[in-house]
């Protein structure tokens, strides 16, 4: 099966696969082993599959990776690990995947994540972390992303955020709703030029730092917070009209929909 580019396995009941199953798969593009009840993967699983783009293993029992699981990976752009036990992951396990645009590791148990994670992911665009144990995040996460547009960490334990936070130029969705946040970086939004959507509810929010420079947004949520002053205060609204227009209401609703089986 030389030119074998899909290959879906996935809702079954697979606990375990051999190792070198894909070795003769030069061609394999999309991989497809989500919802069966995987706990583990052989250390070179995929060390024939450097042409693989999109890989899912979401919704398995995977409770551990090893640092070199995805070394051979280089050309893969999306990588779905969401919905399994992992609570911790190695250092380095993203360094050899330079291509990497989508990452899912939500709903895990993840507690922590490793410095320089991202360190060689330039590319990453949307990163979606919620639904895990994180109390904070390392230090200079943000700084190799650039082009990271979406951004989901809700339902999680987080109190503050760093002030590498602040560089999330081309951020378009920010949603770190549901955390125990206090908080947030004086200069927080003062770079988020193009941002869309602010989600803050369900945190301990007493003030919001300056939205001046997110002259596009169009859906700020900070319900259920403990806001005691008019936080509109000292913003330049002049600029931005809020009007809900239909394609306003049509990004929001999107927004809403996406998330929702995100």
């Amino acid at each position: 099966m030389t030119y074998l580019n899909l290959l879906k396995l996935g809702h079954n009941n697979l606990y375990e696969l051999p190792a070198g199953l894909f070795d003769s798969l030069l061609s394999l593009i999309f991989l497809e082993i989500q919802t069966n009840i995987l706990t583990e993967l052989p250390l070179y699983i995929f060390g024939s599959s450097t042409s693989i783009k999109d890989l899912h293993l979401e919704n398995n029992a995977l409770s551990k990776l090893n640092n070199t699981l995805f070394q051979s990976l280089a050309a893969v752009r999306k990588l779905n690990i969401s919905y399994n036990n992992l609570s911790v992951l190695p250092s380095g396990l993203f360094t050899s995947n330079p291509n990497l645009r989508y990452v899912w590791l939500n709903n895990n148990n993840l507690v922590s994540l490793p410095n320089g994670l991202f360190d060689n992911n330039t590319k990453l665009a949307a990163l979606y972390l919620s639904s895990n144990n994180l109390t904070s995040l390392p230090v200079g996460l943000f700084n190799v992303c650039p082009y990271l547009s979406f951004f989901r960490l809700s339902n999680n334990q987080l109190s503050y955020f760093n002030e590498d936070v602040t560089k999330l130029h081309a951020i378009f969705t920010f949603d770190v709703s549901h955390n125990n946040i206090s908080s947030l970086p004086l200069k927080m939004f003062n770079g988020y030029r193009y941002i869309l959507v602010i989600i803050l509810n369900n945190n301990r929010l007493s003030t919001i730092p300056s939205l001046i420079s997110c002259t596009n947004l169009v859906l700020l949520d900070a319900m259920f917070n403990h806001l005691t002053e008019n936080i509109f205060d000292g913003w330049d609204t002049a600029g931005n009209d809020f009007l809900l227009t239909p394609l306003i209401i049509s990004t929001i609703s999107r927004f809403c929909f996406f998330n929702s089986i995100a």
